[in-house]
């Protein structure tokens, strides 16, 4: 099976982490982006399974630019929800294990995604191997009421992906050097580690379900500490939300708190919102359904700059309110 996807969007020539158009500059017309433009190929005799129904369930290999398939199992303390990345994956989907107590699926990707053409005096081009597998759990321990996991390991490897090679421009990575010489780790190579659980509660009317989730990130390449700050290459959030507003009159409501120094990712990819890298802070956000198709959304975000601890006063503290209305067709 063979399938193409397009998609626009009113993003500005150059961005990549937002889809948001301000209502100014004496009515000049807005941009409208390519957003998606991608081909899948789903390999039918790419199915491997037993009487049962175990094994490899489906494979999709998808070039282009498309929907960010890491996004299963790393949050937005790594990528923006708007980031849609270049180049080409590869997914594997597996039903490992079904019994009356327990279900356990596995999806695994491997991607070549290309960041940039080299612009350094070694015109070296810019890439990213990423590999990540998520195990997906069901336990059915008590009547009624089954436990959901989720665990996720993924690892992120950018090649020639520096100021030095002269293809990355940095914010958060380097903006908080104190000397004005900057702060930014000339490699990154990212594990990261995913964990959460939820159980399907209904004790407030309106909003079921309830998730805990904790998120941890380490920068481990050798040269990921040449920041003049020092080291500073380890994240981490930890969060918990409540309801889920599927259908006209739920809800739901999640509280966060996240910790991404400056060298753990680079901060051109992980959200925008929160300011990128070399903030902590918390963030809330609430849905309400309205009708099926029409979602009332709000976000808060108060963080301030990690490295103010070291004397950096450039933008300390930052608090951002968010209210969307959402339809969706």
């Amino acid at each position: 099976v063979m399938k193409v996807g397009f998609r626009l969007a009113s993003a500005a020539a150059g961005a990549r982490d937002s889809t948001n158009t301000t209502l100014d500059t004496q009515f000049d017309f807005d941009s409208i982006s390519i957003n998606r433009a991608y081909a899948t190929y789903l390999p039918g005799w790419a199915k491997f399974t037993n009487d049962d129904g175990l094994g490899l369930t489906s494979t999709e290999i998808t070039a282009g630019k498309f929907k960010n398939p890491f996004r299963l199992g790393t949050p937005w303390t790594f990528w923006d929800s708007d980031i849609e990345p270049e180049g080409a994956f590869q997914q594997f989907k597996f039903k490992a294990l079904k019994t009356d107590e327990l279900e356990v699926k596995n999806t695994t990707t491997i991607g070549q995604l290309i960041l940039e053409e080299g612009g350094g005096q070694d015109h070296d081009d810019a890439e990213l191997y990423a590999y990540q597998t998520v195990f997906e759990s069901k336990i059915n321990a008590i009547e009624d009421m089954p436990l959901k996991m989720k665990n996720a390991f993924s690892w992120y490897d950018f090649v020639d992906f520096s100021t030095k090679a002269g293809n990355f421009g940095a914010a958060g990575n380097n903006a908080t050097s104190l000397t004005g010489t900057g702060g930014l780790a000339t490699d990154f190579d990212v594990i990261q580690i995913y964990n959460e659980v939820g159980v399907p509660l209904d004790v407030v009317p309106g909003a079921k379900g309830f998730k805990v989730y904790f998120d941890w990130f380490k920068n481990v390449a050798g040269d990921g500490n040449d920041s003049e700050l020092g080291g500073d290459d380890k994240a981490w959030m930890i969060g918990a939300k409540l309801g889920k507003a599927k259908k006209k009159g739920t809800w739901e409501i999640k509280y966060e708190y996240a910790w991404i120094e400056m060298n753990a990712s680079p901060d051109v990819f992980n959200d925008s919102d929160f300011g990128g890298t070399d903030r902590r802070g918390s963030v809330i956000k609430a849905k309400y359904k309205l009708t099926d198709n029409l979602t009332l959304a709000g976000s808060a975000f108060f963080t301030n700059r990690i490295t103010a601890d070291a004397g950096a006063t450039i933008a300390d503290e930052r608090d951002l309110y968010q209210l969307d209305l959402i339809w969706k067709l």
